[in-house]
């Protein structure tokens, strides 16, 4: 599992481009875990 509080803002951009190809519930997981 990635820590989100060790995520920088690269590394965001970068999830959220694989998130596209996820499910959207992952999506709503990763910026959850983001903030």
């Amino acid at each position: 599992m990635v820590k989100a509080q060790d995520l920088s803002v690269s590394s965001i951009q970068n999830r959220s481009t694989e998130s596209l190809k996820r499910p959207k519930f992952k999506i709503q997981n990763r910026m959850t875990a983001a903030v």
